[in-house]
């Protein structure tokens, strides 16, 4: 099983021909929401896709999750059971036409293809649970879903973990209309946004000119990741317009955001809640 591929499926209704510029639009916009999803739940990940087989009676498109830490370096054995765990909270983020409760269950219960610690169960649950609420991410599976409904041909859709599995999780046409929006669960958790400027010390920076996680230390704090959003230092970084070379223990000062919301009483950070909204030192060429 490979460990960062999903597939997509859409089932036909016996007899009929999917409209190809519905498949079309709908793949494309499969791709917007994984790549919506996987921005929150891994700033790191990429989501690439291709044409994998047309049958009689279903049409099938592979995505592949690329994971920055797999491009970096090898890490331990326990690094594919890692990445699966992401990639199945991207699938099930996408693919529940309804959130709440322990989704994991929900949709795979015993399923044998999906089996994993109650440990990997719960956290695939708060990694889905950090999505809710995402405006970009809740978007794009409204569209999603909206596409779909366009073809009545289109009998159900859903995901397997690769090209020669059956879906895991299974759609079918009469929840198309749920996940289009037309039932919206409101959310009543109480959520804050703060920022600060802090002093802090790069420990790994993402050198691409890309919204995607940089960590850093801080005293008092220890080592965190935020995702990298300001627009003028990485186009300067892009551009070599950074005063300041690579070497060990940079100093940056930087205004961080931070998203929280209420858990039990307390305040917790959100899953991908640190974002550096701007860089204040090292200063960038005009």
């Amino acid at each position: 099983m490979d460990e960062k591929s999903l597939t997509l499926h859409f089932g036909l209704e016996e007899g009929q021909n999917a409209d190809l510029e519905v498949v079309a639009s709908a793949a494309v916009k499969w791709v917007e929401v994984m790549r919506a999803a996987a921005r929150e739940i891994d700033p790191d990940a990429t989501f690439r896709v291709e044409l994998v087989d047309v049958q009689t009676g279903s049409l099938k498109f592979n995505g592949i999750l690329d994971w920055l830490e797999d491009q970096i370096s090898q890490l331990d054995d326990g690094a594919g059971r890692h990445w699966r765990v992401k990639k199945l909270a991207i699938a099930l983020a996408v693919f529940a036409v309804v959130s709440g409760g322990p989704t994991y269950n929900y949709y795979f219960g015993e399923n044998p293809q999906t089996q994993l610690s109650r440990e990997d169960r719960v956290r695939i649950d708060s990694l889905i649970e950090a999505l809710n609420g995402n405006p970009e991410f809740e978007e794009k599976k409204r569209e999603f879903y909206q596409e779909l409904e366009r073809d009545s041909s289109i009998s159900e859709v859903g995901v397997s973990e690769g090209r020669d599995m059956p879906p895991a999780i299974r759609v079918p046409r009469n929840r198309f209309s749920e996940g289009g929006g037309l039932w919206a669960i409101e959310r009543d958790t109480p959520r804050r946004t703060t920022y600060e400027v802090l002093d802090v010390t790069l420990v790994r920076p993402t050198l691409m000119p890309a919204k995607r996680a940089w960590t850093f230390s801080a005293e008092g704090r220890g080592e965190f990741s935020a995702t990298m959003r300001d627009e003028a230092f990485l186009q300067a970084l892009e551009h070599d317009h950074v005063q300041e070379r690579l070497r060990v223990g940079i100093q940056m000062q930087i205004r961080l955001r931070i998203d929280e919301e209420q858990v039990n009483g307390e305040w917790r950070i959100k899953h991908g809640g640190r974002s550096v909204v701007q860089v204040l030192e090292p200063q960038v060429n005009q």
